[in-house]
């Protein structure tokens, strides 16, 4: 196989000096000649299986996504290449008596349902709870520090009860749920792409700053690096812990709606200041949730929708923003996309979010979902997404993603105390350790967005109360009307 590689002052300069050396020049159709002698052409004889062989974390690469290739349903399926353009070039399905040609096989449609685990009871042994060691018992703010491997995790685990375990994990939206059997503060969680915003759970706002796409437009990862120190002030200032940002998804459309918080149409681009926007952040204590993992490159009809792609495009476009912002500026927090990779959504991707994502790249943190406060289809059932390696649930609705009989499976206790052990790492190591010790009392405060949904009900009951009399009322006036001249006919 022969590459070349060019130099130049762009990548236009770069591009023109290939086609010189390709024998072309401005007769035809080059807007200047280019220099061929900054050209070079190498072969690679052989097929290189060790050089990207590891991670820069030392974690196995290999394939391990291939269910994601539509391929595997659609032998005809071409993929857009610059070797073949012309006939790789997307083509719209005919139609025929209006509808079209194409149609999703069996085999599509049974895949797209929610996975069924399979695995066994009897690989999973039943965790500790309610245990207190011989060390007296710790608090949360003991492991502020600590790393990830630290033996007292097991210790702090351990003094935890499977329901406070269950509900961490299960009531997630906007926060990271109170334990006081550990000491853990309730933390409070914030949208928002330009910095933290309060439009959707209220509390304090803080200061508006330019969207994602603007900010790489300056090319300049130290500007990055500061909005995310400034937004980080701002986290303190608000008492927000958890920041749902940086995006980092790729520009395949001009008119895609979230291009405006999305860095570019470049992976390694857009990770670059990623990496930057978050190192910034997480140095005052704001755990980031990188999003959307992964491959959300839409926002129409974004959740549940199928991507299908191969192993290449994966790991050279969508995931390498994200691969290098975990590997590079080490965040505490993911946020699982809405959309499916193959038929499968990405938050029931295990080969996504434990495989690539822990194995490979070593992230040290949670994953939570984007918003499940209301059923979703294509979530369908919180165990996969636990056994997937999903921490936390952006719920607020605490009757939603019950595990029926949880406290009874080895396998469903050992999963919630992987997740719990994980929000707790990134809490940990955030600013709601600020002003925390080993003897701070935890109280229960309800936030205000929970106000907000109890106002909200309020308000509903009494319009359906007022609309039930008033409709009941309506319809006795009516009878009264009717009446007499029912009886009138009956005479």
């Amino acid at each position: 196989m022969y590459k070349r590689q060019a130099l130049g002052d762009s990548a236009h300069d770069a591009l023109n000096n290939i086609l010189a050396k390709k024998g072309k020049n401005t007769s035809d159709g080059m807007d200047y000649d280019g220099n061929q002698s900054f050209v070079y052409t190498y072969e690679q004889k052989d097929f290189d299986s060790t050089t990207y062989a590891t991670s820069l974390s030392g974690g196995a690469v290999n394939n391990k996504l291939s269910f994601a290739d539509l391929t595997n349903y659609d032998k005809g399926v071409k993929y857009l290449t610059r070797s073949n353009w012309v006939d790789s070039f997307p083509k719209t399905y005919e139609v025929e008596d209006g509808s079209r040609k194409a149609q999703a096989s069996n085999e599509l449609l049974n895949d797209l349902q929610v996975p069924t685990i399979t695995d066994n009871e009897s690989n999973y042994t039943m965790p500790d709870f309610n245990l207190i060691s011989g060390n007296g018992e710790l608090s949360l703010v003991n492991l502020n520090g600590r790393s990830y491997d630290d033996p007292y995790w097991e210790v702090l685990l351990n003094q935890m009860s499977k329901e406070d375990m269950y509900n961490l994990v299960r009531v997630g939206g906007y926060q990271t749920g109170a334990v006081a059997s550990i000491g853990k503060p309730g933390t409070i969680d914030k949208d928002g792409s330009a910095g933290i915003s309060s439009t959707l759970v209220g509390g304090k706002g803080a200061f508006g700053y330019p969207v994602e796409s603007v900010v790489s437009s300056t090319w300049n990862k130290a500007i990055a690096k500061r909005m995310g120190e400034l937004v980080g002030e701002d986290g303190i200032y608000t008492k927000t812990s958890g920041w749902y940002a940086p995006s980092m998804n790729i520009h395949r459309s001009q008119f895609s709606g979230r291009n405006f918080e999305y860095f570019s149409e470049d992976g390694y681009l857009s990770g670059q200041f990623g990496a930057a926007m978050v190192e910034g952040a997480e140095s005052k204590g704001l755990y980031c949730y990188i999003k959307h993992f992964a491959f959300n490159d839409q926002e129409t009809n974004r959740g549940g929708v199928a991507t299908f792609m191969n192993e290449q495009a994966a790991r050279e476009i969508y995931l390498e923003p994200f691969k290098i912002t975990v590997e590079e500026a080490h965040p505490h927090g993911v946020m699982a996309a809405m959309n499916r990779i193959g038929t499968r959504w990405v938050g029931h991707c295990k080969e996504l979010m434990t495989d690539i994502l822990r194995g490979e790249w070593n992230f040290e943190g949670m994953v939570i979902t984007d918003q499940a406060s209301f059923y979703t289809d294509y979530i369908g059932d919180v165990r996969p997404t636990l056994y997937a390696g999903v921490d936390l649930m952006l719920c607020t609705n605490s009757s939603l993603w019950k595990i029926e009989d949880y406290e009874t499976s080895n396998m469903y206790c050992t999963l919630l105390r992987k997740a719990t052990k994980n929000i707790l790492y990134a809490v940990a190591n955030s600013n709601a350790m600020n002003g925390v010790s080993a003897k701070t009392k935890i109280i229960r405060v309800m936030p205000d967005y929970e106000k907000w949904l109890i106002a909200l009900d309020c308000v509903v009951g009494v319009l359906c109360a007022a609309g039930i009399t008033w409709a009941v009322f309506l319809f006795k006036k009516k009878d009264k009307v009717e009446k007499p001249v029912e009886e009138k006919k009956a005479n």
